[in-house]
């Protein structure tokens, strides 16, 4: 099943892939193998998530897990005292440039690294949850690369 608060997008999506639109984030509390929430606005991941976490199952959650520290390390908790699997965050790693800059980094290539520095597009303000939004994807590259 697939909820939105934009109705419209759920009847697409319902209509596309024959799956049932959800009136509400949690109709499918206990109907369902797997969680993956998508919220466009990362403060409200937790909100739809929660109702999930007592029934274990496996969920993928979006970037950023939240925008707020306290939500996140309660969230947090919570999925580990019910052995939630849980994964999600940015799939910018993967772009084939950021893979190329690891490698290179890994074999040297051109010298020792001492340093560097990675650049991404990021809006301080948006309706998404500003910062949070957009930094995700930048944390992930320098990770990917230099750790």
């Amino acid at each position: 099943g697939v909820f939105s608060e934009d109705h419209e997008a759920a009847k697409k999506l319902s209509d596309t892939f024959g799956v049932l639109a959800m009136t509400n984030f949690d109709d499918a509390v206990g109907e369902v193998d797997g969680v993956i929430v998508t919220a466009r606005h990362g403060d409200k991941h937790y909100k739809y998530a929660a109702p999930y976490i007592a029934t274990s199952k496996a969920m993928f959650i979006d970037k950023p897990i939240t925008i707020a520290e306290s939500e996140a390390v309660d969230f947090m908790r919570r999925l580990k005292l019910s052995n939630v699997r849980v994964t999600g965050g940015s799939c910018c790693k993967y772009i084939d440039y950021v893979q190329k800059l690891k490698k290179e980094h890994l074999s040297d290539f051109g010298g020792k690294t001492v340093g560097g520095f990675v650049r991404a597009p990021i809006s301080l303000s948006n309706p998404y949850g500003d910062f949070f939004f957009y930094s995700q994807h930048l944390v992930e590259m320098v990770l990917e690369i230099y750790v």
